[in-house]
């Protein structure tokens, strides 16, 4: 059986895109947490794309940090634009 750490790799290994999801107005934790693995996926050659419900105007509290490209508030337009990726 393998560990979690073995899991998470052989999911990496057979995926070639991701939705990472944060909560509903989420803490600057979930943020940096949501936004280094949506850099770690794209170092890794993935299609990623972070999405939330969200003022837009609370992401300029975050302009010091580098910026995903996708970070959307409708999760049904995020995953339709990551399949257009890969059709």
């Amino acid at each position: 059986m393998l560990d979690s750490q073995q899991q998470f790799q052989t999911l990496l290994e057979r995926s070639r895109s991701a939705m990472i999801l944060l909560p509903q107005n989420p803490s600057s934790d979930a943020i940096g947490a949501g936004w280094g693995l949506y850099f770690f996926l794209q170092k890794r050659g993935m299609e990623a794309a972070i999405s939330f419900a969200h003022d837009p105007a609370m992401l300029g509290k975050y302009s010091f940090l580098p910026r995903p490209e996708t970070i959307g508030q409708s999760v049904a337009k995020e995953i339709a634009e990551i399949g257009r990726a890969h059709v």
